[in-house]
C-alpha cells in the first residue's frame, strides 16, 4: 500500500519535479555561457566590434575594405550596421564581459520563448516539452556561444511565430520588430517573409479551399493582415536601401567550399540524420519531421505550419548554417503535434510508466549538463588559437603599415590593429572580399608562387604566420629580408628588415626556431644550444607568456635539473591557460624532480579532469614515476598499465619492461610473458645487461 501512496505523490508533483529540472536547466546554462569566453570559434565578434567602431566615430556606415591593403578596395553591403552598433556600445559601457552577459541574455530567453511556445500547446505533456526544450538547447547551444546578428534574428523567428500563432490581433508589433530585424541582421529577411506570408495568406487560402483544414480549433484566429504587409516593406528602411534584396543571393558556389555552413546537405547526409539518435540535430530534425507527417495523416495540419515547415525544409537543402531556421520554423508543428503522444498516452495513466519517463528525463538532464561542461572546457581551449601577444606586440612598436594575416582571425586584427596597421582580410566573403581574396589569403602561406606575387605587389611590412603553416620557414627563406621576431601561440611574426632595420635588429630570433617550438609539445627544446637561446626565449616570455614561451622554458629548466628555475614557469603557464593539460604536467614534472611526489599527484589528478582520452597517457605515466618513488608499486603498476600502450611504436622496452615486472604481482598470470616478450622484440643490442634480466624472468616464469 504504501509504494502506490509514493507513486501517486510523485505523479502529482510531477509537474514541480520538471519545473525544477528547467530552472535548473537555464540556470546552468547561464552559469556555462556567463563563463564563455567572448572569442569561440571564430572572429566575427571582432569584425563587427570594429564596423560598431567605425560608425560611432565617423557617423557612417562601414561600406568598403578600408582596413586592407588589397587593391583596389572592395565594396561592402552592411546589412548587420545597427547589430555592430548595439554590440560597439554595450562594449564602450561594460567592455567583454558585458558582451557576455548580452549573448548569455539572449540565449536565455530564445529558450524562454521556445518553452513558452511549447508550454501553450502541450501543457498537459509536461514530458514532451522538457525534452523537447532540452534538445532546443543542445542544437542552438554551439550558435549561441558566438556572438553574431543571428541572436537577434533567432529570437526575432521566434517572436513573430508567437505573436502570428497566439496573439494574431496584436500584429501592429510585427512592423516594430520588421525594422529591427531589417537592420541588426537585413540579410536574413528572407525568412521574415516566409512568416509573414505563410500567416497571412492562411485565412484567404482557407476561405477559398475550407477543405484545408479538418479540425476548426487549427484555423487561423482573426488576424490584422495590413501590419503584416507594413512589415514586409521594412526590408526597404536601411541605410542600404534596395541594395539589401539581392545580398541573400550572392552566389556562394566557392565560399561554400571553404566555410563549413555555407556547404548543401546532400540527401545521402540528410537520411543518416532522420534515422538517427545519437546526436541532438538528428533528435530535433526527426522530431520535426515525424510531427509534421503525422498531422499530414491524422489531416490536421495548419497550413500557415505546413509553408512553414516545407520552406524551412528548402533552406536546410541550400546550407548547413540554415539548421536553426529550419528547427525555428519547425518549432509550431512541433509544438501542435506531439509525434509520441500515442505511444506515450499510457503514462497518463499508469504510474509506473509516469515514473519510469521522469527517470529517463532526469538522465537526459544530466546528460545534458555533462554537455555544457564539456562546451565551456572546449571554447576555452580553443581560445588559445587567436594571435592576442603578436597584436599586443605590434602596438608596442613604433612602426605601422600592411600586415598579411591568415582571414580566420583577421577581425580580431583589424579591431586591435586598426588604424595604426592594416591587415590583408577577414572572413566577410562574399558580401566583401572574394574567392581569389581568400585563395591568396590562405596559400600565401604555403605556396611559393603565391607568396612571391603577394611580396612583388605589396612589399609587405609584416606577416603574421599560424604555427599550422611550418612549410612557411622554408619559403620565406627566399626572401632574406623578413626574418622571425617574435611569436605566441597562434602565429609568428616576421618583419621586412629593409622597412623597419632597427625593430629586425632589435628582436631578431637569431637562435630560435618557433615552428620547432609550435610542434610535439615542445619536444625540440635544445638544452645544448647557447644561452642566446634561452635569452631569446625569456625576452618572448617577458614581452607576452605565452603557452609555448612558459612551458618551454619550464622544460628547459628542467632538462637542466635546475627544477626550482622551472617552478614559477609552470605556475604561470597554470595560471593563463587553466584548461591545458600540458601546464600541470609540467608542474608535476617539475615536482617530481624536487622529490614532492604527494605534491605532484594533486596536480595529475586535476590534470586527469581536464584532459581528453588522447592526453591521458602523458599523465598516467607522471602518476606512475610518482607513486613508484612513493612505494606505492599497486598503484604505481595500474597508472602505467593506463600509460603504455604495449602495441605503439611510441612505447618505450623500459616502460613495457617494467609493466612486465610489475605484473608478475599485480597482472593476470599470462601477462609477464607476453610483456616480457615483447620488450624483448623491441630492445636495441646494445642492452645486454636488460637481455640477460628478461631472459632469466621469462625462464623462472616457464618453471
Amino acid at each position: 500500500m504504501l509504494k502506490y501512496k509514493i507513486a501517486d505523490n510523485i505523479l502529482n508533483k510531477s509537474n514541480y519535479y520538471y519545473v525544477l529540472l528547467i530552472v535548473l536547466l537555464l540556470l546552468s546554462i547561464i552559469y556555462v555561457f556567463m563563463s564563455l569566453p567572448l572569442q569561440v570559434g571564430d572572429a566575427d565578434i571582432w569584425i563587427h566590434l570594429g564596423g560598431g567602431w567605425y560608425f560611432s566615430t565617423h557617423g557612417s556606415l562601414e561600406s568598403d575594405s578600408h582596413f586592407s591593403f588589397i587593391q583596389p578596395q572592395r565594396h561592402l553591403i552592411n546589412y548587420p550596421w545597427l547589430f555592430q552598433v548595439i554590440v560597439y556600445k554595450i562594449y564602450s559601457f561594460t567592455g567583454e564581459q558585458g558582451l557576455v552577459a548580452f549573448r548569455t541574455l539572449s540565449f536565455i530567453s530564445i529558450l524562454l520563448l521556445i518553452l513558452l511556445f511549447l508550454y501553450k500547446r502541450q501543457k498537459e505533456n509536461i514530458y514532451y516539452v522538457f525534452f523537447v526544450i532540452i534538445v532546443y538547447a543542445a542544437v542552438l547551444m554551439s550558435r549561441y556561444s558566438v556572438l553574431r546578428p543571428h541572436v537577434f534574428s533567432y529570437a526575432l523567428i521566434a517572436a513573430f511565430l508567437y505573436v502570428l500563432e497566439y496573439y494574431p490581433r496584436k500584429t501592429f508589433i510585427l512592423p516594430i520588430l520588421a525594422l529591427l530585424w531589417s537592420n541588426v541582421h537585413g540579410i536574413t529577411y528572407p525568412v521574415m517573409l516566409l512568416i509573414l506570408l505563410a500567416y497571412g495568406a492562411e485565412p484567404s487560402l482557407l476561405r477559398i479551399w475550407p477543405g484545408l483544414c479538418k479540425d476548426d480549433k487549427n484555423k487561423s484566429n482573426t488576424l490584422f493582415t495590413l501590419p503584416l504587409v507594413i512589415a514586409m516593406m521594412m526590408i526597404f528602411v536601411t541605410p542600404n536601401g534596395l541594395a539589401l534584396i539581392e545580398t541573400p543571393f550572392n552566389p556562394v558556389n566557392f565560399a561554400e567550399t571553404y566555410i563549413v555552413e555555407l556547404r548543401k546537405y546532400s540527401i545521402n547526409e540528410l537520411l543518416p540524420m532522420f534515422l538517427s539518435l545519437i546526436s541532438p540535430t538528428s533528435m530535433l530534425v526527426l522530431i520535426a519531421f515525424l510531427s509534421f507527417f503525422r498531422s499530414l495523416l491524422n489531416k490536421s495540419i495548419r497550413l500557415a505550419h505546413a509553408l512553414l515547415f516545407v520552406g524551412g525544409t528548402i533552406l536546410l537543402l541550400k546550407g548547413i548554417r540554415f539548421l536553426n531556421e529550419f528547427i525555428l520554423l519547425a518549432l509550431p508543428i512541433v509544438a501542435t503535434t506531439n509525434p509520441f503522444e500515442n505511444l506515450l498516452h499510457p503514462i497518463n495513466k499508469s504510474g509506473k510508466a509516469k515514473i519510469f519517463f521522469l527517470a529517463i528525463n532526469t538522465i537526459v538532464f544530466i546528460l545534458s549538463l555533462s554537455s555544457l561542461d564539456n562546451h565551456l572546457s572546449t571554447a576555452k581551449k580553443a581560445n588559445i588559437n587567436i594571435p592576442w601577444g603578436v597584436a599586443q606586440f605590434l602596438l608596442g612598436l613604433d612602426a605601422g603599415g600592411n600586415i598579411v594575416n591568415e582571414p580566420n582571425y583577421g577581425g580580431y586584427m583589424k579591431w586591435m590593429l586598426y588604424p595604426k596597421y592594416k591587415i590583408f582580410m577577414d572572413m566577410q566573403v562574399p558580401n566583401l572580399f572574394t574567392d581569389v581574396d581568400v585563395y591568396a589569403g590562405f596559400n600565401v602561406f604555403k605556396e611559393d608562387i603565391v607568396l612571391k606575387k603577394i611580396i612583388e605587389k605589396y612589399n609587405p611590412d609584416f606577416f603574421s604566420v599560424p604555427f599550422k603553416y611550418r612549410v612557411f620557414s622554408n619559403l620565406i627563406k627566399r626572401y632574406p629580408n623578413y626574418t622571425a621576431i617574435f611569436f605566441d601561440d597562434a602565429d609568428v611574426l616576421y618583419i621586412n628588415k629593409n622597412i623597419y632595420p632597427k625593430i629586425a635588429d632589435q628582436y631578431d630570433l637569431k637562435e630560435l626556431d618557433p615552428f620547432a617550438l609550435g610542434s610535439d609539445l615542445m619536444e625540440q627544446v635544445n638544452i645544448d644550444k647557447s644561452d642566446n637561446y634561452t635569452a631569446e626565449l625569456k625576452r618572448i616570455y617577458d614581452i607576452y607568456p605565452s603557452l609555448i614561451s612558459s612551458l618551454s622554458l619550464a622544460r628547459i629548466y628542467n632538462q637542466k635539473g635546475q627544477y626550482e628555475h622551472a617552478l614559477p614557469y609552470t605556475d604561470v603557464a597554470i595560471k593563463n591557460f587553466p584548461e591545458i593539460p600540458a601546464t600541470y604536467n609540467m608542474k608535476a614534472e617539475t615536482l617530481s624532480g624536487l622529490h614532492k611526489y604527494k605534491e605532484a599527484i594533486k596536480v595529475l589528478d586535476v590534470a586527469l579532469s581536464k584532459a581528453r582520452d588522447l592526453e591521458k597517457q602523458g599523465i598516467y605515466h607522471q602518476l606512475y614515476i610518482c607513486y613508484f618513488n612513493l612505494g606505492d608499486k599497486k598503484r604505481a603498476y595500474k597508472a602505467l598499465k593506463k600509460s603504455v600502450d604495449v602495441y605503439s611504436q611510441e612505447s618505450s622496452y623500459e616502460d613495457i619492461y617494467n609493466l612486465a615486472a610489475l605484473s608478475i604481482i599485480y597482472g593476470q598470470p599470462s601477462d609477464p610473458q607476453t610483456l616480457f616478450n615483447i620488450s624483448l622484440l623491441k630492445l636495441p643490442p646494445e642492452r645486454e645487461d636488460l637481455r640477460v634480466k628478461i631472459e632469466t624472468a621469462l625462464k623462472a616464469i616457464k618453471k
